[in-house]
């Protein structure tokens, strides 16, 4: 069902409102993990003879395809996830 009452924006309360740029803003810690996972990868990737982004690439179209071939998961609950491309 629509909402079926109007937003106005040109009120006082509204316009002070001070909205975020993001929600979600990752600690030093969380950056620093980021940067050596991409370091790992970049040097696996490297000793492959294969670019990050072909490596990653690889990986994930191994996980999708052993997603669809294994038997232990249901295929009715699986199934709709992947023929969305992995949305839901």
């Amino acid at each position: 069902m629509p909402d079926t009452f109007p937003v106005d924006t040109t009120s006082p309360a509204i316009a002070r409102l001070d909205v975020p740029r993001t929600r979600y803003t990752p600690s030093p810690e969380e950056l620093a993990r980021r940067a050596a996972a991409a370091a790992h990868l970049a040097q696996v990737a490297a000793e492959l003879h294969e670019a990050p982004d072909a490596y990653e690439r690889h990986g994930i179209d191994s996980e999708w395809h052993h997603q669809l071939d294994d038997p232990a998961v249901p295929p009715l609950l699986v199934r709709p996830y992947l023929t969305t491309g992995g949305t839901s």
